[in-house]
């Protein structure tokens, strides 16, 4: 049943994976649902409404052999049709009643049934022994019709993880995966880590977990709160849990964004229109808006494109340069496309529907706008493309957050193929990834235009007369002059009615951070987001010298510190300013920048050596702006610059380096976790052993640090060398700890009584009488959390300290909650045999 559960719901999740991108969000919509489901029974449900309903015609075009499979409706002698039929008798077993297969029925039908069998044995019924075992060969038979046929199953599914080089390590589950053997190799490819599948293309399966080890296999299985939903391995009945916040905005329909736009032509001066009206807060911005004008006005450059931060102005400026065109002839027509997906309100980011999200969804808005005749034999796309190639009207196509349509560069290679003169196209974007266009950055105001910003929004909210000097320099300088940041801490100011710390208004601003940087972030390659993240731990102006020496450490992958400076230079993460001294550059991070980096890096895997870095670039002091005339110190840029250079020469010589850094890890603990992991990754066999004797060494004088990741570090590398005695003790010490969840302290109390069991000396009897004990003494003391598997691990914990008695209690509680619970029946039959 279990595996029956498992196959069920990896199907389920393949197929609802393979929807494609469209406006309603149908793909998010699913999964929405099955994040919170829990019961099979939903899942069942979405498979349906996917295979049969209009998400059918989203499917990707390789998985429509899927929905072949799965809907066709087969006579006897089909696979399909014997799998279901299998299945079928099986619940003749526990519901004599039913209605029973005839004719020709579809896949479908097999889960289904799967649903109401569960529901009788495992969900709500209590079968016999006897029906239990006259399921099993029917069952199993029916599980391997499915795992054997479905195509789905012969796809390459394969777990990726990205390095900090920017190139993916694969892990096979399915098949031997070479059609991922180009992200081995590649740095051009953005997927997030997780399972994929092979559709033509690699798509994720976010409701399907592993890691790169391919130790375990996890599936959506509810327990859903605001903060996380649980995971559940088939396999193991190990939990882990995920992260709820990609999956918090409602899964209706949501309204449109206020600047999707008019759903039809009028007329604006001299031109034809369907974008927006200029906002009554926009603050002229001359020098950006005569860039633009001229730019669009000449004959070169067929596509401009606007590139900055999210709030920064992009959509403002282009509304206000639409205005500004509507008032001469430069063009007859002018189309507004929006894909925006999130408005940024004055209140805070709020989701909204976008206008356009694929190519298909760009020429039917343009169809609708004009009216435009469509043959019977012509499809849209070539509608829209026929009118980027006509010359008889000059037409300007305006793309609002470009970055959020389904394929941006795809989308923007075939706008670039069939643009011609004299029609113009205008990008707007966040990120641009693409080459050809004439890129126009916009980043913050200048102070005149952020005076005059403050000026109108503290107007407007009733707050001017609060507005002091000094507060208004630092509103200044720490929103880096960023017009919505300004207009939202304005906003703070009207509500609490009286000034407030900006820092702290910032550090508050959970939405707001996340509105303006997250998407941009994620775009980022890896290294740039290992620079930023080291950037942010410190809140300093720091040499970038100081930055390339420490990164280049030879526990760091190696990367390109400058280039990754570049793209956050270009993405308006950081400044760089130049000393006049010596011309050295010193690194400035914007305080809202420096906010969204410090929450990115509290939940970041990267944690522990972005901290070893801030440790060591410390050494150069704090600086402020005014320090930058000193220039850097010259012993130190010195002492950095030849460690660097070290590395340089030889990377791989990390017996050469190991002192350098032992002496950093004295200073700063963690790094005998970076240390180990460094030994665990390059020595083989033997660096297993050093890297045990590291994370000791950490634990010895951990000064503070939390200590959970080590212990659990210290429990993997005891595992990897066999070591049963040092991986129970890992165990345990780990349990121990402050905070603890019940569910991993039961989890090791099973990895503990594994070895008594297969390896009965591994252990000396004091050695087993003190961890068994211990852990033992932590579960008693929480057995109101315990269900009855946990129970049924407390048991056996106590018969290895020869306490029958305790051992029955205990197996006794546990089946007055479950008495269906196996490992408690097998328990207890062994308990009663020893009497």
């Amino acid at each position: 049943m279990y595996l029956s559960e498992m196959t069920a719901k990896t199907v389920v999740a393949g197929i609802v994976a393979s929807i494609g991108d469209d406006r309603d969000r149908t793909c998010y919509r699913f999964v929405h649902s099955l994040v919170r489901a829990d019961g099979i029974g939903e899942w069942v449900n979405i498979l349906g409404q996917v295979l049969t309903g209009p998400a059918s015609r989203l499917m990707v075009e390789e998985a429509k052999v899927e929905h072949r499979e799965l809907t066709m409706r087969c006579p006897p002698g089909e696979w399909q049709f014997d799998a279901a039929a299998y299945l079928d008798q099986c619940l003749a077993i526990v519901e004599p009643a039913r209605d029973p297969i005839q004719g020709k029925c579809d896949l479908q039908q097999w889960f289904r049934l799967f649903a109401r069998l569960r529901n009788k044995t495992r969900g709500h019924g209590a079968p016999r022994a006897d029906q239990l075992a006259r399921m099993c060969v029917s069952l199993r038979s029916s599980i391997d019709l499915i795992i054997r046929n479905l195509r789905l199953f012969q796809r390459p599914w394969a777990f990726i993880h990205r390095n900090l080089s920017g190139k993916y390590r694969v892990t096979a589950l399915l098949e031997d995966c070479a059609e991922f053997n180009h992200l081995k190799t590649t740095k051009t490819e953005n997927l997030p880590n997780g399972v994929y599948v092979w559709f033509g293309v690699p798509i994720r399966i976010e409701l399907c977990d592993s890691n790169a080890e391919f130790t375990d296999f996890y599936l959506a299985n509810g327990g859903w709160t605001e903060s996380r939903f649980e995971m559940l391995s088939y396999i193991t009945s190990e939990s882990i849990f995920r992260d709820s916040a990609p999956y918090l905005d409602p899964a209706g329909k949501l309204p449109g964004s206020e600047t999707e736009g008019a759903g039809e032509l009028d007329i604006r001066g001299s031109v034809f229109t369907n974008a927006p009206a200029p906002n009554t807060d926009y603050v002229v911005r001359p020098r950006l808006e005569a860039e633009l004008m001229d730019v669009v006005r000449a004959e070169r450059h067929q596509i401009v494109t606007l590139v900055g931060r999210g709030g920064i102005g992009k959509t403002s400026l282009a509304i206000a340069t639409i205005d500004n065109l509507s008032r001469e002839s430069t063009f007859q027509l002018i189309l507004w496309f929006s894909a925006r997906d999130l408005d940024l309100l004055g209140e805070g980011p709020k989701p909204v529907r976008p206008a356009i999200v694929t190519t298909k969804d760009v020429a039917e808005l343009y169809i609708r706008l004009v009216d435009a005749k469509v043959a019977k034999d012509q499809k849209a796309v070539d509608v829209l493309a026929e009118a980027l190639r006509r010359s008889d009207s000059r037409t300007l196509f305006v793309f609002d957050n470009f970055e959020t349509v389904a394929a941006p560069i795809e989308l923007y290679r075939w706008i670039d193929t069939h643009v011609r003169g004299p029609n113009k196209v205008l990008i707007t974007t966040r990120h641009r990834e693409f080459k050809g266009d004439y890129p126009i950055e916009v980043a913050g105001m200048t102070e005149d235009e952020c005076e005059q910003l403050i000026d109108l929004t503290a107007s407007r909210l009733n707050v001017l007369h609060l507005l002091t000097p000094q507060w208004r320099s630092d509103l200044m300088r720490e929103s880096d002059r960023h017009p919505y940041v300004v207009r939202i801490l304005l906003g703070e100011v009207a509500k609490a009615g009286r000034l407030r710390n900006i820092e702290r208004l910032v550090a508050g601003s959970d939405e707001i951070l996340s509105a303006l940087f997250e998407r941009t972030y994620g775009h980022l390659s890896p290294e740039a987001q290992r620079v930023f993240l080291t950037v942010c731990s410190w809140r300093s102006l720091i040499p970038e010298v100081a930055i390339a020496a420490v990164l280049l450490r030879p526990s760091n992958e190696r990367i390109g510190v400058t280039e990754a400076l570049d793209e956050l230079e270009r993405f308006s993460f950081l400044e760089r300013i130049r000393s006049e001294k010596d011309g050295q550059v010193f690194i400035n991070t914007p305080l809202v920048a420096l906010e969204f980096g410090r929450r990115k890096l509290a939940v970041s895997p990267m944690k522990t050596a972005v901290e070893a870095d801030t440790e060591l670039l410390q050494l150069f002091g704090a600086a402020q702006r005014s320090d930058i005339r000193h220039g850097v110190a010259p012993r130190v840029e010195r002492l950095l610059n030849h460690i660097a250079k070290a590395v340089e020469r030889d990377q791989k010589s990390l017996a050469v380096h190991q002192p350098i850094i032992e002496y950093l890890a004295r200073h700063w603990k963690p790094a005998w976790l970076m240390l180990a992991t460094l030994q665990e990754e390059n020595l083989g066999q033997d660096g297993l052993e050093l890297a045990k004797e590291s994370v000791r060494r950490f634990l010895e004088e951990p000064d503070g640090f939390d200590t959970r990741s080590a212990w659990r570090q210290l429990t993997t590398l005891c595992w990897k060398t066999s070591d049963v005695v040092g991986e129970a003790q890992a165990l345990v010490e780990c349990c121990s700890l402050s905070g603890a969840e019940y569910q991993e302290i039961s989890s090791a109390a099973n990895r503990v009584n594994q070895p008594f069991v297969n390896q009965p000396f591994a252990f000396a009897s004091e050695e087993k009488r003190i961890l068994v004990g211990r852990l033992a003494e932590l579960m008693e003391a929480r057995t109101s959390e315990a269900n009855g598997t946990d129970l049924s691990r407390l048991a056996w914990l106590c018969l290895h300290l020869k306490d029958a008695g305790r051992a029955s209690k205990y197996a006794d509680l546990g089946l007055t909650m479950e008495p269906d619970n196996q490992h408690l029946l097998k328990l207890k039959r062994r308990l009663e045999t020893s009497v």
